[in-house]
């Protein structure tokens, strides 16, 4: 997926990455709205997907997490990101 960005982003360009955090823990949900599904959640670290964006080519500009409030339950992360003008 990060290869992706690199791939289809424009040189100069910008992207924004917001998630859940966690440390590599994975949750699987087998009912949603009602209804029976398989879904697989996996958190990861902002410096882990940090280091992903690096290894594609972009340039991680800040990291923002923000720590659960309203009804969320996990802290979230906030990283802009952008590819090169030279890549």
């Amino acid at each position: 997926m990060f290869a992706e960005f690199r791939h289809v982003l424009l040189p100069g360009r910008y992207l924004l990455l917001c998630f859940q955090t966690g440390d590599g823990e994975r949750q699987r949900l087998t009912q949603r709205f009602g209804r029976e599904i398989v879904l697989d959640h996996y958190w990861r670290t902002p410096e882990s997907v940090a280091e992903r964006l690096t290894d594609a080519g972009a340039e991680v500009q800040a990291r923002v997490v923000l720590e659960p409030e309203g009804g969320a339950t996990r802290p979230r992360a906030f990283l802009p990101a952008r590819r090169p003008e030279q890549s």
